[in-house]
């Protein structure tokens, strides 16, 4: 049984419309197909969408579940940015069947400018140097402290792309993965989540659009969590109709490898727990 809750199309930075994505996925015997498009900002970016863009995908996902409601479960998400400091309240405004909390952006504490940490190499590069004066390891902390945050601050169902931090940091180009700090830092991030009530995203989206050569978190990260008995579902953050199974069966493997033998998916709008 084929599922995917991370989907992104043209209503953010994704490619066609909602509907390739519905007919691709019956193509392939999906039984769900659930979109998240980027959630407001709350300033330019680009490729979220925008308050109003925001009504109309909300619209047009529901058009979609009743069209298709004989013949596949479609969902309505939305990927949301937790900014420091916003008093928008975003992860309440919208009704949706799910959230995915992640971070894109991180600021330093006490300014009110966001700087990228999943953009392109030179956007992460900036990242770097306004935010860090180029020390790497204070990007990678105020990332895991954000993403701590967002926890507290906020209720959601999946939290996305864990170490999407490493986006750029293919060999090991600005630090060594290995390196005692960052698995420490890593490992204790890992423990306050399972204090939290959230699913964990295995997301191969990364491998799908070239940007790393595995997935989201690391092997290793995703045997941490399961030593906290921290539940995880399994997405492709498409952002192609083509792609929503990319490598899963490979990223099915590294779940089994890590210790898992199950992942979390919506069903009839329940939230069940699936043998792999």
């Amino acid at each position: 049984m084929l599922s995917n809750l991370h989907t992104h199309c043209g209503f953010c930075d994704g490619v066609g419309n909602p509907e390739e994505y519905v007919v691709k996925a019956l193509e392939k015997g999906f039984y769900a197909l659930g979109f998240s498009s980027h959630g407001p900002a709350h300033f330019s970016t680009g490729w979220t969408m925008s308050e109003k863009t925001a009504e109309e995908y909300l619209k047009t996902i529901d058009e979609l579940k009743n069209r298709y409601k004989n013949t596949i479960q479609i969902y309505k998400g939305m990927e949301i940015d937790y900014f420091p400091g916003d008093t928008r309240n975003i992860f309440l405004r919208y009704d949706l069947d799910y959230i995915i909390g992640s971070i894109h952006f991180i600021n330093t504490p006490g300014e009110s400018e966001f700087f990228s940490i999943d953009g392109s190499m030179e956007a992460f590069e900036k990242t770097l140097n306004v935010c860090a004066g180029s020390d790497i390891k204070k990007v990678v902390y105020r990332y895991y402290e954000t993403v701590l945050e967002m926890l507290q601050k906020n209720r959601f169902d999946i939290l996305g792309h864990l170490d999407i931090v490493k986006k750029n940091n293919t060999g090991n180009r600005f630090f060594n993965e290995n390196e005692k700090w960052y698995v420490d830092l890593v490992k204790k991030i890992v423990e306050k989540i399972s204090q939290h009530k959230v699913i964990v995203e295995v997301n191969t989206g990364g491998v799908a659009r070239g940007y790393t050569d595995e997935i989201y978190p690391s092997e290793w990260i995703i045997r941490e969590c399961r030593k906290w008995d921290i539940p995880i579902t399994l997405t492709s953050d498409a952002h192609r109709p083509e792609n929503i199974d990319f490598y899963f069966d490979e990223a099915k493997r590294i779940i089994k490898s890590a210790g898992y033998n199950e992942i979390w998916e919506i069903d009839d709008g329940k939230w069940v727990c699936r043998k792999i």
